[in-house]
Parts: structure tokens; C-alpha cells; sequence
């Protein structure tokens, strides 16, 4: 891992920074980009409007669960469940379930930070505290 300057030896990789750490597993990942919005912020996005806004749209309703078509498998079930009171997810195919930064890790192969990046980039701007306590509420992806 490359040395982090400090304030004694501050001439070391001058142009290296690192803005946030995450301890995933026990591995540091340096991560080059700060994520304005807390994770905490970031997993109370919907699960149901990301996948809406991504056309993934329940083939029940049932309220306060939606069951989907699995939206990173080939599925001819629909094994995958949305809690919307809760904002989890479960697939019943894999027995894999999380949070919404689960779910865009899952669907995009990627990291922890790439997808807090991404969901960030997607819903900042909108009002996280516009969400009924059931999670009924849509939020308005921000437009450009």
C-alpha cells in the first residue's frame, strides 16, 4: 500500500490522497473520490424507485412488498423480494438480500464506493426525508 503523507514527512507522494477509507473484510480500499452524501443517506434511497427509474418494475404488489424478477440472474420466478417498509431486498434464488448499496453492487460488479458514487450522482438533490414511514412515497430522479 503507498505511504500517506503526514505531517512530519509531508513531501511523500505529494499529488496522493486519500479522502475516505473503508474497511471492508479487513482490506483498506482507498478510495479517490469523497462521497458527499452520507451512507447512511445513501441507503435510505427507495429500492423500489431505483429499480422503477431503471424500468424494473414489480410483477406483484402486495403493499408493503413487491416481488420482482431477479434483476442481476436470468429468473422465470419472481424470487425476488422488495420490502418496502424496510428498504431490502431478498432474493430466494440465491439467498443473497441488503441494503440498496448491495443491490447496485450485485447488479453492477462493483465496489462500495462505485456504487455510493453512483447512487449519490442519481439522487442527490432529492429530499431523502420525503419518504413516508412505509416508504409509499416515489422520489423524482434529479434532473440535469
Amino acid at each position: 500500500m503507498p505511504e500517506v503523507p503526514d505531517e512530519k514527512n509531508d513531501s511523500v507522494h505529494k499529488d496522493f490522497v486519500i479522502i475516505l477509507l473503508w474497511a471492508m473484510n479487513g482490506v483498506i480500499i482507498p478510495m479517490k473520490r469523497k462521497i458527499s452524501m452520507a451512507l447512511s443517506d445513501i441507503k435510505q434511497i427507495s429500492i423500489r424507485e431505483y429499480l422503477k427509474n431503471k424500468g424494473i418494475l414489480p410483477k406483484k404488489d402486495f403493499g408493503y412488498y413487491g416481488m420482482y424478477f431477479c434483476p442481476f440472474r436470468e429468473d422465470h420466478n419472481t424470487s425476488f423480494k422488495v420490502d418496502y417498509r424496510q428498504n431490502i431486498w431478498y432474493d430466494f434464488g440465491t439467498n443473497e438480500g441488503g441494503s440498496i448499496i448491495d443491490l447496485v453492487m450485485k447488479m453492477n460488479n462493483c465496489t462500495i464506493h462505485e456504487a455510493a458514487t453512483q447512487l449519490e450522482k442519481d439522487f442527490s438533490g432529492t429530499d431523502l426525508n420525503s419518504f413516508s414511514f412505509h416508504r409509499d412515497n416515489t422520489l423524482d430522479k434529479k434532473k440535469n
